[in-house]
């Protein structure tokens, strides 16, 4: 009898296991996958007048290139691609995904800009939350923006460097879910919004910002292979990625290796359909 006991014990003991592990690999399959601010993505339609006009007017040196992708210098990752169509993603002066970078005298490197053939769309700076800023663009028509931080003294910081980048919506309201509750990024603060909300990883580190401008229009990104600027994101398992991605019905697509110098990407649309990347966790 005890022995009849003990061999009942044995095989329920052997169920459960079997059924943790089962609950277990099913938790796995279903984990969220961590989503991670990484960087910039700049489309050129002529990579060689690309790579000339940030070396050259903004002052940004090349520190490697794989098949086609070019890493510029900085803290930042900031990357150039050659762009299908030369048609801009974006309107003549309202940019869907933003770009800043930063200076410690705003007038001054404005009139050295302009000297290299910089295009300012603001005569003067204007001011922001942060301190006064103003619009530029290359040497395709993309916008980005120049400031030079004044609520409080900044750290020291080599120039040209990235103060931060992110997307830019009609409404907040509309795509924050989209960022925060699907991808997993957390509200940093909420002293900014409107018109600001930085975002951040899930370490606790900054990671970009949604703002908020209702003088856009809000429509989608033109066309998908046009000029322009796309913000990064890296995660560990691109499949896990992908298969999470599609299941929430997000518009996913892949990107031949070769055309991001054999990194393994997704594009994904938000619901407003403004693009981003998601790259497998890059080396470097």
């Amino acid at each position: 009898m005890r022995a009849s006991r003990q061999g009942v014990g044995r095989c329920l003991v052997a169920v459960l296991a079997s059924f943790l592990l089962a609950v277990t690999a099913r938790a796995e399959e279903t984990a969220t996958p961590e989503f991670r601010s990484y960087g910039v993505l700049i489309h050129v339609p002529d990579i060689e007048g690309g790579l000339a006009f940030f070396q050259d007017s903004i002052g940004l040196s090349i520190a490697d290139r794989q098949d086609g992708l070019y890493r510029l210098a900085g803290e930042t990752p900031l990357f150039l691609t050659q762009s299908a169509s030369a048609e801009l993603r974006h309107g003549e002066s309202m940019p869907r995904t933003s770009l800043v970078f930063q200076t410690t005298d705003i007038a001054e490197r404005q009139e050295q800009w302009r000297q290299r053939g910089v295009d300012f769309l603001d005569p003067e700076p204007t001011p922001n939350g942060v301190g006064v800023a103003s619009r530029w663009r290359d040497s395709f028509g993309t916008v980005y923006a120049l400031l030079e931080q004044r609520i409080a003294a900044p750290p020291p910081f080599t120039e040209p460097h990235i103060y931060n980048y992110g997307f830019v919506h009609r409404d907040v309201g509309a795509v924050r879910g989209f960022y925060i509750d699907l991808l997993g990024f957390a509200v940093r603060t909420e002293s900014f919004f409107p018109p600001a909300l930085p975002l951040g990883n899930a370490d606790g580190s900054f990671g970009f910002m949604l703002h908020q401008d209702t003088e856009i229009a809000e429509t989608a990104q033109r066309p998908i292979d046009g000029a322009g600027v796309s913000i990064l994101f890296a995660t560990d398992d691109l499949e896990a990625a992908e298969a999470y991605l599609r299941a929430a019905d997000v518009p996913v697509r892949r990107v031949d290796p070769a055309e991001r110098g054999g990194r393994r990407v997704l594009i994904i649309r938000d619901p407003a359909g403004v693009e981003s990347e998601v790259w497998e966790t890059p080396a470097d």
